[in-house]
């Protein structure tokens, strides 16, 4: 008899684990409070207009990235259809001056300097670091639970040209880095390009990764992205089950044997896997009982997120202009 597994949560965490331990023979039973799979990876469909507020690219969209391969291996990618956008945003002040950031390195750098030519040495700073990084490949096939000493030294090897501009630009936050650029409105365009706060290496790497088209975005949204993997998950033989509310992780003896759901139904098996949130999964469902010193520091003490709100327009016009 195959080992049963349950899944907690069928986000793209939980189909993903549910998926890779149905190629290798485990019975999987997903447990998913919303009717639909995908989790925080969704869209919704009002007339003729898709409202998406998850996949705006998707990191591995084309074959010029490691990550696709990692993707092919859930998804068939050649199904869905990516676009490549030509600018990443634009920033305008209130007298009407742009600045379009492209996603084309060689097209964002003239416009900066066109734009900005005061800032020249700080834009070729800029722009070099994210040619570099799209020139790095990672080691998607590399699983460092499993990886012995010399596969770790590999990758450590490959990545070795890299480390400077991670130990330069992984300390600075875009709010401080923006504050060298003596052009008003790039100073704004920095701050504004991602979270102020972040690091200015995430965005580097976002446009290191749309200059060579892999973080594209998939035509149909990010629910026909989530429902393409759920489907490979029920043709490999795994359950989802819908509307059911995991309340309780049941243990015994220090280990996970089992869940319980809203309306009292306790459901037994090997290995329980929760693809829920950290918080929910331990202070909720384990109530608290196996929780260390660090993760509580974590849960007290790291910044949080700020709350978003988001305001969908659709406009019945042709926007080529």
């Amino acid at each position: 008899m195959p080992k049963k597994v349950l899944i907690i949560g069928g986000g793209m965490a939980g189909l993903s684990a549910g998926t890779y331990l149905r190629m290798n023979g485990y019975d999987t039973h997903i447990y998913e409070m919303h009717d639909v799979p995908g989790g925080l990876c969704t869209s919704w469909q009002r007339g003729d207009y898709t409202v998406d507020l998850c996949v705006h690219w998707l990191v591995g969209s084309g074959p010029n990235d490691s990550f696709y391969d990692r993707w092919n291996e859930l998804i068939d990618m050649e199904q869905i259809r990516f676009v490549d956008h030509e600018e990443y945003m634009r920033i305008e002040d209130e007298q009407g001056q742009q600045l379009i950031i492209y996603t084309d390195v060689d097209r964002l750098e003239a416009e900066l300097l066109a734009k900005a030519p005061e800032d020249a040495t700080a834009i070729r700073e800029f722009t070099g670091a994210i040619r570099k990084l799209a020139s790095m490949e990672m080691d998607s096939s590399l699983n460092p639970e499993l990886a012995n000493l010399w596969q770790k030294l590999k990758a450590l090897w490959k990545m070795l040209p890299f480390m400077g501009l991670f130990g330069k630009y992984m300390r600075v936050s875009a709010r401080e880095y923006a504050e060298q650029f003596r052009n008003p409105l790039l100073r704004r365009a920095m701050t504004q390009m991602f979270e102020p706060e972040m690091a200015v290496i995430f965005q580097m790497l976002t446009l290191a990764w749309m200059h060579k088209k892999a973080a594209g975005y998939p035509i149909g949204g990010s629910m026909r992205f989530a429902l393409q993997l759920a489907r490979r998950y029920r043709r490999l033989g795994g359950h989802i089950h819908y509307r059911q509310r995991v309340e309780k992780i049941l243990t015994e003896g220090g280990r996970a044997l089992g869940i319980r759901l809203a309306d009292g139904t306790e459901i037994r098996g090997d290995y329980v896997i929760s693809a829920a949130d950290g918080h929910t999964t331990l202070y909720r469902m384990l109530e608290g009982r196996y929780l260390t010193p660090k993760l509580e520091r974590f849960y007290q003490n790291m910044p949080t997120f700020p709350s978003l709100i988001f305001v969908a327009l659709g406009i019945a016009r042709p926007m080529q202009e």
